[in-house]
């Protein structure tokens, strides 16, 4: 009797298991995607907001050394840096 048991129960976990797995993995999947494109949208805003914040403080910069003469020492170009980030993207130059 007891070997008729273990041998039901043999068969029966691996069963329960499948169903179980077959039941909560789409719908982990779907969370899983969903929490991937929602991370990604994230990081795509913070890497735009970064450009935004490095435009920003160069125009601070520029007008705090026409205004006050401080901060004079940095001198950086949102134009430039844009290119810098465009420059891997475009293709070389031609030196006709």
């Amino acid at each position: 009797m007891c070997y008729v048991v273990v041998c039901n129960l043999e068969i029966l976990i691996p069963r329960v298991i499948a169903i179980f797995v077959r039941i909560c993995y789409p719908w982990a999947r779907y969370w899983v995607v969903v929490a991937e494109q929602f991370s990604s949208a994230i990081a795509a805003m913070f890497t735009r907001m970064d450009s935004v914040i490095y435009a920003s403080y160069c125009e601070f910069a520029a007008k705090y050394c026409r205004s006050r003469r401080l901060m004079c020492d940095v001198t950086c170009s949102f134009v430039d840096h844009v290119l810098s980030q465009s420059r891997p993207v475009l293709p070389p130059v031609s030196q006709n």
